[in-house]
């Protein structure tokens, strides 16, 4: 799927010079930070999937978890488990028995919780687009021009910069808006 015909007709607004089109000074801050490049290489290579963001699901009774999974696309239908869907988290477990500081376990799950619902961001004045992963996931950017926090239970933001609205497409998290306008027909 080719993103950038999303942005064709778009009139991008004058007063602001972060809201630019996506490529041009801008980049979604998507670096997990449950595993290292090389390791997110492998488990691409291993399930033949993409990693998309980290980002919280919701459990069975619709509420937000309080943790990031990475979030990971696969394309062909005929290797998404029965029940499964194009999407699957990986993320770590705990044994309760254990306690805090126990072996943690890693564990696969399906993923499409991450993709139902929209995620808010803030644009930085170097053109970064952060977000906060999950409730209490306080997030700065680089350049500590603005911050965010609440993942997807709430927003709170220091307004040091327009907010965007994110999705996840396929293989990838797209801008879909940008300071209240629509970028995506």
């Amino acid at each position: 799927m080719n993103v950038w015909k999303h942005f064709r007709n778009w009139v991008w607004p004058k007063e602001d010079p972060r809201l630019l089109p996506l490529g041009m000074h801008q980049r979604i801050i998507t670096k997990s930070e449950k595993f290292d490049d090389d390791t997110l290489a492998r488990i691409e290579a291993k399930y033949e999937a993409k990693y998309v963001c980290e980002t919280c699901l919701k459990t069975k009774d619709g509420q937000w978890i309080n943790s990031a999974t990475a979030i990971f696309y696969q394309p062909d239908a005929t290797k998404i488990p029965e029940g499964g869907s194009h999407w699957f988290g990986l993320f770590f477990r705990v044994d309760p028995m254990a306690g805090p500081d126990g072996p943690r376990r890693l564990m696969i799950c399906n993923a499409i919780t991450a993709v139902e619902q929209d995620i808010t961001g803030i644009v930085a004045e170097n053109g970064d687009i952060i977000y906060s992963r999950y409730r209490h996931d306080y997030h700065w950017s680089e350049d500590k021009t603005v911050m965010i926090d609440g993942g997807r239970n709430y927003d709170r933001h220091n307004m040091g910069g327009p907010l965007v609205t994110l999705r996840i497409m396929e293989d990838r998290l797209i801008v879909v808006r940008l300071g209240g306008a629509e970028c995506v027909p």
